[in-house]
């Protein structure tokens, strides 16, 4: 099983080479390009949030950071969804649905369907285009390209 390191590099590696498919490659400035490979980064760290890893502690840190500002702002709603989410990481197995391509294909796409009503432009969907890229080099390192394609068609 790699470790961080080498997922966060699967991660780099994975952003250089999909900022160059994006239609219109020509990055529109460094500030786009470094999110979109902290949105890689961040990706080929979620799989392992399931377990004691870099990757949950990011994950907790965030989700802290989120339920701060919950609370300051008074949306209730979010706090208590974000509460609700909080605890899924540690109930679920390692390598469980974390580690599945559906499950990373449907939480994208879950984001890009919520997404509109806080955020406008397509940013945010560049940004999960690249957390799902760097989230698919986690599993391809952690399985090969086989495995990853077997779990894709649920063998």
């Amino acid at each position: 099983m790699p470790s961080y390191k080498v997922h966060l590099v699967g991660g780099l590696a994975t952003a250089a080479a999909l900022s160059y498919v994006v239609p219109g490659h020509s990055i529109a400035s460094w500030a786009t390009f470094a999110a979109w490979t902290g949105s890689a980064l961040l990706g080929s760290l979620f799989p392992d949030i399931d377990t004691k890893s870099k990757g949950q502690r990011i994950f907790y840190a965030g989700l802290a950071a989120c339920l701060l500002y919950a609370l300051a702002t008074q949306q209730h709603n979010l706090f208590v969804g974000l509460a609700i989410l909080s605890m899924v990481p540690v109930t679920a197995r390692h390598r469980g649905i974390f580690h599945h391509p559906w499950f990373i294909t449907l939480l994208v796409i879950g984001a890009l369907w919520v997404a509109p009503y806080w955020i406008r432009g397509d940013t945010f969907f560049w940004n999960m285009v690249f957390f799902a890229a760097g989230a698919y080099s986690h599993l391809i390192l952690d399985y090969g390209f086989g495995g990853f394609w077997r779990r894709l068609m649920g063998r």
